[in-house]
């Protein structure tokens, strides 16, 4: 991670905080019951548009495809799946930083928003005890339970580039830390 901030880092930049989520259990009781919720929901949707597949391609007398059966199972397979792979994005692929100019985050890539562009900014500790930093007008609003999906989607502006719509830190660690240096920089 630190490679990439540095070649990220424009001239008279200096780094004053990194770091990566603190550990946490993707079936916390901030998030068990939506997942289990949302899996179910998923499934039957997802069982639903195949029986609806086949009763439709019966009825028509066409034969039933077996390409789009696969596809149907896929999406709705992912669509299930997608809580743990946004909460394992964040345990293994995701990093946060802090400049005198800047937010990042590193993902694959290295991500940033300059302090300029966040007109509203919020640290709110969930059920779990986690910190999270929401930045932007959608992220501060959002509720607790999309805070560590919002995190692995990274940066997000709005249309023109020009302020930022979403920007989440999930589970900072060294909390106590960091909330100084954000506090001089973002509108808190």
């Amino acid at each position: 991670m630190e490679d990439k901030l540095n070649y990220a880092l424009e001239d008279g930049e200096e780094l004053l905080w990194e770091g990566r989520p603190e550990e946490f259990d993707t079936l916390d009781k901030t998030h068990k019951s939506g997942i289990i919720k949302g899996a179910i929901i998923k499934a039957i949707v997802g069982a639903a548009i195949l029986i609806g597949y086949f009763a439709v391609a019966g009825r028509n007398g066409a034969g039933v495809k077996g390409g789009l059966v696969a596809i149907i199972i896929l999406i709705a397979a992912y669509a299930v799946a997608s809580p743990f792979i946004h909460a394992n994005t964040l345990r293994r692929k995701i990093g946060y930083a802090i400049t005198n100019k800047r937010l990042f985050v590193v993902k694959d890539d290295v991500k940033s928003v300059a302090f300029d562009q966040i007109k509203a900014a919020a640290i709110k500790t969930d059920d779990d005890g986690h910190v999270t930093l929401l930045c932007g007008e959608d992220a501060v609003k959002g509720k607790q339970t999309r805070w560590r999906s919002d995190a692995s989607l990274g940066i997000r502006m709005d249309a023109d580039n020009s302020e930022c719509s979403s920007a989440v830190w999930y589970a900072i660690p060294d909390a106590q830390k960091v909330e100084p240096i954000l506090r001089q920089y973002l509108p808190l």
